[in-house]
């Protein structure tokens, strides 16, 4: 009986403290819930209950499958914390992919709306540009800007990327305007502003409109004919500021119909000098004609050319230059000595053949003129010459007499 009694109470015992161990391992599973953690403790739950038989003593056969059990039961319980930490991070994540930032996405449009309802505002109704249309090809380096606006309104217009313009009260209700644009060798895009302002000072809006100048190519430059390069070339005096000027003429030969543009260098000696004439024409036969004038001295000539339709728009670009190096000379004075040549008929018209004998006596006179004192032979050298003329008309009338005779 007694060993009945003692394998009754053995037999809760054993109960108690595997229960008891199994306890003691779930706890630590429960606080970290890593599976490597949670695997050691379920490992460890049976040495402890292993431990607890050992020490119990006699039937430990049975005890080990009463032990699987909890074993079991408690392996569920450490794959508890997985599940509950996988929720945690699908949640966490969630809300980095919130729609609403999908649904900033419209907010990328609302500016192509901005721009539509200032395309609106940009065309206004109180006046109206007629020329040119929005993204025209100019024909030329140029435009002419027309529009309609209210009688006695204030317009500016003004021009991009050079950003010229002016205000320009107009006349009626009919403006227009020309505008030269900046040419090259590629199309170049321009645009052009209209701004008016009423009457009262109330602004009544602006309209662009967007213009391309076409690639242009240059001309060939022209030829200067004359002067020929080196050439010493009379300069005709031409009143022009301080200096004492020449004018001289050029002449070449160009592209008909193109503008030739002069250029002026001075290069002995060294002046500031400026040159901005009427530009010549090439006529129809390519030839062309200028006057140009400067200060004397030694002068580089050079000349250019480029073509341009009815407006002055430039149709093609500039050329580069021809020069020439010539030497602008004053007028030579000489001719203003011929005075000298008349005196001669003077000269013969005072060679009287009767006086020049007396002049033989000349030579004397100089010397009593320079005298300051008295000469008592003067007289008698007065009376010996009045002596010697009456001698030599008495024997002109003998000889006179004797001829007749």
């Amino acid at each position: 009986m007694k060993d009945y009694k003692a394998v009754a109470l053995a037999l809760p015992t054993i109960v108690a403290l595997t229960l008891g161990g199994v306890a003691l391992t779930a706890a630590p599973a429960l606080a970290e819930p890593a599976p490597i953690a949670t695997t050691e403790a379920a490992s460890a739950a049976p040495e402890d209950a292993i431990a607890a038989d050992e020490g119990a003593g006699a039937p430990a056969v049975e005890v080990p499958a009463e032990a699987v059990e909890p074993e079991e039961a408690g392996e569920p319980d450490a794959v508890e914390p997985e599940e509950s930490v996988d929720p945690e991070p699908g949640e966490a994540a969630e809300p980095e992919a919130v729609e609403p930032e999908e649904a900033a996405a419209p907010a990328s449009e609302a500016p192509a709306t901005g721009d539509a309802a200032a395309q609106v505002d940009a065309e206004p109704t109180e006046f109206s540009v007629t020329s040119p249309l929005d993204g025209a090809v100019l024909p030329s380096a140029g435009v002419v800007v027309t529009a309609e606006v209210p009688e006695g309104s204030a317009v500016r217009m003004s021009s991009s990327p050079d950003g010229g313009g002016r205000y320009e009260p107009s006349s009626g209700t009919s403006i227009s305007q020309a505008f030269f644009l900046e040419a090259s060798t590629v199309p170049v895009e321009h645009v052009v502003t209209v701004q008016v302002t009423s009457p009262d000072g109330r602004d009544l809006g602006s309209v662009q409109r967007r213009v391309v100048v076409p690639a242009l190519a240059p001309l060939p430059a022209p030829v200067l004919v004359t002067p020929a390069t080196g050439a010493a070339v009379v300069g005709v005096p031409y009143s022009s500021g301080d200096f004492s000027t020449g004018a001289i003429e050029l002449s070449g030969t160009g592209a008909p119909g193109a503008v030739i543009d002069v250029d002026l260098l001075a290069l002995d000696p060294v002046v500031p000098w400026g040159y901005d004439d009427e530009a010549p024409l090439v006529a129809a036969d390519g030839s062309w004609q200028d006057v140009v004038w400067m200060p004397y001295g030694s002068w580089r000539v050079s000349a250019a050319q480029q073509s341009v339709d009815a407006n002055g728009f430039a149709t093609s670009l500039r050329s580069t230059f021809d020069s020439i190096d010539v030497l602008v000379v004053e007028p030579d004075t000489a001719p203003a000595a011929p005075a000298s040549p008349a005196v001669l008929p003077v000269v013969e018209t005072t060679a009287v053949v009767p006086v020049v004998p007396a002049r033989s006596v000349v030579p004397s006179l100089p010397r009593a003129l320079a005298s300051t004192g008295t000469d008592e032979a003067t007289p008698w050298a007065g009376l010996v010459g009045t002596g010697l003329v009456l001698l030599g008309g008495a024997s002109l009338v003998v000889a006179r007499r004797a001829r007749r005779a």
